[in-house]
């Protein structure tokens, strides 16, 4: 729900059209999705960081097998980001990327500015 209101307030913000708002749905739910995955894997090592430190030896193979775990689900949320952000720049005019841009790089500050009477 606060999902699809944050992004009501970006497609108005930046005038999307009906075809522009499905690609960017589908780009934000293919980054969500990859970066669930990446967070369920490194919550999950926490069992192989933990039988390193539990025996007599620091086990230096099981923190490399989650170390390499981690790299991967990590290295395939940073492809799906990157895939998601190209199809989002694919889709916007160069007024629409501009918005986009400036949103972003004022951060989460400037979500909270949308819509409201005091908007800047």
């Amino acid at each position: 729900m606060f999902q699809r209101a944050i992004l009501r307030q970006l497609f108005e913000r930046l005038e999307t059209t009906p075809g522009q708002e499905k690609v960017i749905i589908a780009a934000v739910e293919e980054a969500r999705t990859a970066g669930r995955k990446a967070f369920e894997t490194l919550r999950d090592s926490r069992e192989e960081v933990a039988r390193s430190i539990s025996g007599e030896t620091f086990d230096e193979a099981a923190m490399g097998s989650a170390f390499a775990k981690q790299d991967e689900a990590i290295g395939e949320a940073r492809r799906a980001m990157m895939n998601a952000l190209t199809k989002v720049h694919e889709a916007l005019d160069a007024r629409q990327r501009a918005a986009l841009a400036d949103i972003l790089a004022r951060g989460p500050r400037a979500w909270g500015r949308f819509g409201g009477p005091y908007r800047t």
